[in-house]
Formats: C-alpha cells, structure tokens, sequence
C-alpha cells in the first residue's frame, strides 16, 4: 500500500507574487518540495477518479514535461487544493502526442506557453479555484503572449 505524502506548507512564500483569495485559499508557485503531493494528485483524479491513466503502486504520476514545466498551485487552510501546470516554450508540449504542430493556426515559437493539468481536488470542485489559476500567472513575470489549451484543437 502506497504511503500518503505530507501535506505541503502552502503558507505564502516570501514571493512578491502569491495571490490570497478569501485570506484562507494562497495561489503560488509550487517549489519542487510540493511535487511529490502534487503528483499523488494527478494519481488520485487522473488514475482513480477519471480512469485516463492506470493506477500504479507509488500512487503518483508524473511524465517528462514536468521536468521543465511550472506548477502554480492553490492552498487551502495549508493543504494543496489544486494546482495548473505551465509548460514553457522550446522543449516540447503534451500536444505533440495528439496533433502535427502544422495543424494548428499558430506558429509554436518561444512566445506560446502550454496550459495544462488544471486539476482541483474534489472536496473543493464548488470554489472558485479552477478559474483563480486559470488566470493566475505568478510564474511569468512578463506573462505569455500567447497560451495553448489541451482543449484548443486544430481546424
């Protein structure tokens, strides 16, 4: 039996840049601390709940993006609610694995950052979480110029 990961302080970083909401809930960066706890919560929605990935005995996943890519995640009262995952640009995307790069109507340069992973825990799905990180960019200073959704599709 896989062992649970200890919560993640989500207490707001020194950071300029965590966003509070309801002075309960903090949006931040996730440090490499966090990953462990936010990979057991892509297990429990992808694997058990959702049934898109198999369950696998460390009860946790992960994929070669997240070896670049940022998390930006949401705490409630301390505890990891949710989190998105950015992918920046020049290493490859998730949507190379469904769809030719020349299909879509936009050019795949150093200005597009993949958004991806938006992933809310279940006992908080009736918050306003999944659009506070939707919005929420504290991993960009200057911001993508331009975002690609898992749900954009080419023409």
């Amino acid at each position: 039996m896989p062992t649970q990961s200890p919560p993640v302080d989500c207490t707001p970083p020194d950071s300029p840049h965590p966003l509070e909401l309801r002075s309960r809930t903090i949006l931040s960066l996730a440090e490499d601390a966090d990953r462990p706890e936010i990979y057991a919560l892509r297990h429990k929605v992808y694997a058990l709940e959702l049934g898109q990935h198999s369950p696998n005995s460390t009860a946790r996943l992960s994929d070669p993006l997240d070896d670049h890519n940022i998390y930006i995640k949401a705490c409630i009262a301390g505890r990891l609610a949710g989190f998105i995952s950015i992918t920046p640009p020049g290493r490859g995307y998730s949507v190379d694995k469904y769809f030719a790069r020349q299909d879509f109507p936009f050019s795949f340069d150093d200005n597009l950052y993949e958004v991806r992973l938006l992933t809310v825990a279940p006992g908080h799905r009736r918050l306003a979480l999944a659009s506070a990180l939707m919005v929420c960019r504290p991993a960009l200073d200057r911001g993508p110029r331009r975002r690609a959704h898992r749900g954009d599709r080419p023409p």
